[in-house]
């Protein structure tokens, strides 16, 4: 929340009995509206101002008000992008609105046909002498992240979109190898800071573990509530009791859980079963064209169920390095039983394990300034190791 006045006093009116004297404080002074709201100019910005009323339920916006200063949210951003795909027959990627975060800029990337999306988002410009935090792929939920790691933390996104569209049947090694180049244009040398929420948790190791190969150090290497390669799946000798274990857990959650929750929990279980029954017909047609040896056309070339098939593929690694894991105290149907998610596995130095509060869909959500304290502490303790000689 955004005060909407500022009132400054030498020093705060106190009651005979040493608190604070409400009646006592001085009424802001009326002033005029300091930013004025500039109504759509063109069709195309008219057709996305009543999307945006639509969405975050507002009665006016102007072209050049700020989506996540209006009130945006990642599921927001789901509604939005959904009714802009609809209207205009736009796919945008999340990440535009980190680009594009107004009407305005929305509106001139849309007038684009060949338009782009930059490797490299800027999400927090920081404090220039502070080493900067790199998250992979876009994600909406970094907007709040960014600012609960405070507002000094330079924090950029590299994105993998562009590179799993273009070669469907590409490596992670591979995508590693050129996100690194993207990385290393921002910050030439290390150490680095690197994380990524749920399949992009993968994408980060294997970030890191090239950024290794060439010789740099990986201060922090932070996954956010996915398991660890080969580990996404539990063994079939406790697999019945690991669906009942979680099944109970769901079971108590739904029935303990306050108002909120029960609303959160019952839209994402409809929107995972959503999820899941797109992907599997998405299979079905990428099988398709691989069995009649045909390119995936480029409407099917979805960047998130691409790099499921890429990950599914990678073989158990190791990580020459200590991970940070931050996972939500949710249980999940298709993971292991192991606190580590498996993490410790692959990991020489072992793991630090931080849970955050609700389910997985709520880490970003929610629950993510929870996960922004937590994240900035371990942020703070990695920046010190840096400076203190060893």
């Amino acid at each position: 929340m955004v005060p909407s006045a500022f009132v400054v006093l030498d020093a705060l009116p106190i009651t005979p009995n040493a608190k604070l004297n409400w009646k006592a404080l001085p009424a802001p002074e009326p002033r005029a509206k300091e930013i004025v709201s500039i109504v759509p100019r063109d069709p195309i910005e008219a057709r996305l101002a009543k999307i945006w009323e639509q969405v975050l339920g507002i009665d006016r916006v102007g072209v050049t008000d700020n989506f996540f200063r209006l009130g945006g949210d990642s599921l927001l951003t789901t509604h939005l992008f959904a009714q802009i795909e609809k209207e205009f027959g736009r796919r945008l990627p999340m990440g535009a609105l980190f680009e594009a975060p107004t009407i305005e800029a929305l509106a001139a990337i849309l007038r684009q046909s060949s338009w782009l999306p930059s490797s490299l988002l800027q999400v927090q410009a920081g404090d220039p002498s502070i080493p900067p935090i790199f998250f992979v792929q876009a994600r909406i939920g970094y907007h709040v992240l960014a600012a609960e790691l405070g507002l000094e933390q330079p924090v950029y996104v590299v994105s993998y979109d562009d590179l799993v569209t273009s070669d469907t049947e590409r490596s992670l090694g591979s995508v590693a190898e050129e996100l690194v180049p993207r990385i290393r244009r921002q910050q030439p040398q290390g150490p680095y800071y690197l994380a990524g929420w749920c399949l992009a948790g993968q994408v980060a190791l294997a970030v890191a573990r090239e950024l290794i190969r060439q010789g740099e150090r990986i201060r922090l290497l932070a996954v956010i509530d996915t398991p660890a390669p080969g580990n996404a799946r539990p063994s079939r000798s406790h697999a019945l009791r690991s669906f009942i274990d979680r099944l109970q857990w769901h079971m108590h959650y739904v029935l303990h859980s306050n108002r909120q929750e029960k609303i959160e929990w019952i839209t994402g279980a409809f929107r995972a079963l959503g999820w899941h029954s797109r992907y599997r017909a998405w299979q079905l047609a990428r099988l398709f064209f691989l069995r009649i040896g045909q390119p995936l056309p480029q409407p099917l070339r979805d960047p998130i169920w691409l790099m499921v098939e890429i990950a599914k593929k990678e073989a158990t690694i190791r990580y020459p390095g200590r991970i940070t894991l931050f996972c939500s105290s949710g249980k999940v149907f298709t993971c292991n039983d192991r606190s580590d998610l498996g993490w410790g596995k692959i990991a020489d130095h072992g793991v630090d394990v931080y849970q955050i509060s609700g389910l997985h869909r709520s880490v970003l959500r929610s629950n993510v300034r929870e996960l922004g304290r937590r994240m900035k502490d371990c942020l703070a303790q990695a920046q010190q190791s840096h400076l203190t000689p060893t």
